[in-house]
């Protein structure tokens, strides 16, 4: 019997030392002079119930820490000891990979950096084109845009790779930086050359619909893909080897996917990582950054085997 005892002592250990560190005081000692017997019994106070933890031990001390480490936390000191959480999922956690502050900076700012750069190409172009076409008010109609788009695509493929882009944006002063730079914004890191309709995109500031549809058939085909590698038994629905994989990837059990929870997963397929945020966003149908699993079924089975409870 000395085993388990050991555990649970280790375990306890291993939740209060990084909550200690995070928070600068015990959770369940605020003021740091409790005796032992006293923080033995707040301890016990605490019993099975949620709310008595939630009084005790996520105040104001946490108030500074984001949600997903809180969450990771408060799974960890968990009073009933069969929701806690499993060494696997804390080992996948966003926050203990580094992803919960990092993807958030990286995200937000390589939006902004692809808008600048998009502008930039937008500005510079119409302003070498604004006398030969008349343009006005940085305003191009399609036939203009079209006029343009012949004028780089020096091979006649349908495409502006890189090194048509660059002939043409470095005769007007840009350095080779600021074209690679320019090329990654317009192509979305894609590195397939510039389409008609993605040169339209970008200087009319659109999103195609096109692409939305490419990303979620792709989203559905690699996650589709999954599914069916996980399903039990032959006889398994889709829908349930589904729900089984969406609820292995809610790590922070709140009952949707994140975009930190879906980069994980489609990380973990080999998934290119230039391409993981269109296809989140390809799927994220009311945009507000979280999958739940009707939007995640919805993306990966067919209408007949989302309608199955």
């Amino acid at each position: 019997m000395k085993l388990p005892c050991e555990y649970v002592v280790t375990f306890v250990a291993f939740v209060i030392i990084p909550r200690s560190v995070l928070t600068g005081t015990h959770p369940f000692d605020k003021t740091g002079d409790s005796s032992d017997a006293e923080i033995e019994e707040r301890v016990k106070s605490v019993g099975n119930s949620p709310e008595r933890m939630s009084k005790l031990v996520f105040d104001e001390r946490t108030k500074g820490l984001s949600k997903s480490v809180i969450s990771l936390l408060w799974y960890m000191l968990h009073p009933d000891p069969s929701k806690r959480t499993t060494s696997e999922r804390f080992r996948r956690s966003r926050w203990v990979q580094g992803l919960t502050a990092s993807w958030e900076l990286l995200d937000g700012s390589n939006k902004k950096l692809e808008n600048y750069w998009q502008k930039e190409f937008r500005s510079k172009l119409f302003k070498k084109y604004q006398k030969t076409l008349g343009l006005k008010g940085g305003i191009a109609t399609d036939d203009q845009l079209r006029m343009i788009f012949t004028h780089l695509d020096h091979n006649h493929d349908g495409k502006i790779d890189e090194g048509e882009l660059a002939e043409e944006l470095e005769s007007i002063g840009l350095s080779k930086d600021d074209v690679h730079h320019i090329y990654n914004a317009i192509t979305h890191g894609k590195e397939k050359g510039v389409s008609f309709e993605e040169f339209i995109t970008v200087l009319k500031h659109e999103l195609p619909m096109k692409d939305i549809e490419y990303y979620k058939m792709k989203f559905k085909t690699i996650i589709a893909r999954e599914v069916l590698s996980r399903k039990h038994t032959q006889t398994e629905s889709l829908h349930a080897a589904a729900r089984r994989l969406f609820v292995s990837m809610d790590l922070d059990n709140n009952g949707t996917l994140d975009c930190h929870e879906l980069r994980l997963l489609l990380r973990s397929l080999g998934v290119n990582e230039k391409e993981i945020s269109m296809l989140i966003a390809s799927v994220d149908s009311d945009r507000d950054g979280d999958l739940t699993f009707e939007e995640f079924a919805s993306a990966v089975c067919s209408t007949e085997t989302t309608s199955h409870a």
